[in-house]
């Protein structure tokens, strides 16, 4: 933990700005060893369990004199990252991680007004790794055997962005005006297979969906690869 507080004065030659940032201890928890409850220990190998929390204030004005400035705005920023964690290692080569992070940044400005963006995020990666260390055996290739190492993977992708914004008069009981708001849902899978020390290959796709709430537009993006290396 540790706790960081940095004042920076610029001067542009015309007018001198004041940036003053606090960052609070941040918090990291990890437990471990979840494989001691009896229900993950039948069906996994490995698990642990994190979770992160960060807090930082911001303010910025105009210095008056070598003791007092001029405030024009400031805010705070509370993040969680991640809200959960969860990591596992399941029995037959098959890993997963989930985590889930927010992140909320409000300002106050000089006016009195208030702006607000929320920022969550969802990410799940599925892993699932084969190897026949003695290969496998192709009759129709006259009995020869070929390496077999296989690596199959899928990233799991949800985000959502908004804003919204305050007037100076209206009461903190009184919920932030909408401004914007974005969505993306993606799905990125890839898979890698090793015929022998010189030959792989594999491919690699993406499915993307991205929607703007407030001007009702949606984008999709669809990808599809291949590739083979060969090594000499």
């Amino acid at each position: 933990m540790g706790f960081t507080k940095r004042i920076q004065t610029t001067d542009n030659g015309s007018t001198e700005t004041l940036n003053k940032s606090t960052s609070f201890p941040s918090v990291r928890v990890t437990f471990s060893d979840l494989t001691k409850l009896g229900i993950v220990e039948k069906f996994a190998n490995s698990a642990s369990l994190d979770f992160g929390f960060d807090y930082s204030k911001n303010l910025q004005g105009r210095p008056i004199s070598k003791t007092s400035f001029d405030t024009t705005s400031s805010g705070w920023d509370r993040r969680f990252s991640p809200l959960i964690g969860l990591n596992l290692n399941w029995r037959g080569n098959v890993s997963t991680t989930f985590k889930l992070d927010m992140t909320t940044r409000v300002t106050t400005n000089a006016n009195g007004s208030q702006t607000e963006s929320k920022d969550d995020a969802i990410t799940m990666n599925i892993r699932y790794s084969f190897r026949a260390p003695d290969g496998i055996k192709l009759p129709f290739l006259g009995g020869i055997r070929l390496s077999s190492t296989m690596n199959i993977s899928t990233a799991i992708s949800w985000t959502k962005s908004r804003s919204g914004q305050r007037p100076a008069d209206a009461p903190n009981s009184v919920g932030f005006d909408p401004r914007t708001e974005k969505s993306s849902f993606s799905v990125a899978p890839q898979a890698g297979y090793s015929f022998s020390s010189t030959l792989t290959g594999g491919f690699r796709g993406r499915w993307t969906d991205t929607h703007d709430a407030r001007l009702d537009r949606k984008t999709h993006i669809r990808e599809l690869g291949f590739w083979v290396e060969f090594r000499f």
